[in-house]
């Protein structure tokens, strides 16, 4: 798909968009590490039906970096400020770790922007172990270029059986992650370091689906249970799948999203 957008001088994102103007608006989020290319599949049919605006976040994809690094909040109220320069009072949300990470913030904060919204293998508050971990890879990063987390990212993203049978998978995301510029991944990397949305997401009305890859670790668990604990959510787990799940099992993927988007 033809990746040709713009940058918004409101937002500092970049974009894409597809569709109808005239049809109800979705926003698509990437993970770190990667961008909105992540989508191409979901965009294609969401396109029929949705106006799709596809955002590549600071520093990742075309999107340059925004100077002084940015925050969850930072991220939340630019895809805000989006919005509004597209004219948009309202728009469904659907985001993937970092992406899921920044909907949270949105559906805590921001909430009267979202018609909905899809949250995909994010947990709700960053483990104690998330500063020291992130802290390692930007220094790798700083050090070697972003093409010295490609294995660790590819092997964190898939299932084993995915890394060895979609070589088209490994060849793509490799050069996504490996052109990322360190400094972008560095901002966005110290923004998930350390966040705690759980008691904001118990009282959070948003109509919400949690989705996570069966093989994503513990955070199916984790998004099952705040599932039950949010007023208007549901929990949906992808099988066949780890970090990013509208890749590994699109069918599933887009099944799901499906149903949110017509309940």
């Amino acid at each position: 798909m033809t990746r040709q957008g713009a940058l918004d001088p409101a937002s500092g994102l970049y974009f894409t968009e597809h569709g109808s103007a005239s049809h109800p608006a979705i926003v698509l989020t990437h993970s770190i590490l990667a961008d909105g290319r992540m989508w191409d599949r979901q965009v294609a049919w969401l396109a029929k039906e949705y106006r799709v605006i596809n955002v590549d976040l600071p520093g990742h994809g075309q999107c340059p970096l925004v100077p002084g690094g940015v925050s969850l909040a930072s991220l939340a109220d630019g895809i805000v400020k989006l919005a509004a320069a597209r004219g948009l009072e309202s728009f469904h949300y659907v985001g993937v770790s970092l992406g899921a990470m920044i909907g949270y913030e949105l559906a805590t904060r921001r909430s009267t922007w979202l018609a909905s919204m899809v949250a995909c293998d994010a947990p709700p508050f960053a483990p104690d172990n998330y500063p020291a971990l992130w802290e390692a890879r930007i220094s790798r990063a700083q050090r070697d270029g972003t093409a010295a987390l490609v294995e660790e990212t590819l092997q964190r993203w898939f299932t084993p059986q995915t890394l060895a049978r979609r070589p088209d998978y490994v060849e793509e995301l490799s050069e996504t992650i490996a052109q990322t510029s360190a400094e972008g991944f560095e901002h966005c990397a110290l923004a998930i370091s350390r966040f705690d949305y759980r008691d904001a997401l118990r009282a959070c009305t948003v109509r919400t689906t949690l989705v996570a890859g069966e093989s994503d670790g513990t955070i199916p668990e984790a998004l099952q249970a705040l599932a039950a604990q949010m007023p208007n959510a549901v929990w949906c787990e992808i099988p066949g799948a780890g970090h990013l799940p509208n890749l590994e099992n699109p069918d599933a993927f887009d099944a799901m999203l499906r149903r949110h988007l017509s309940s």
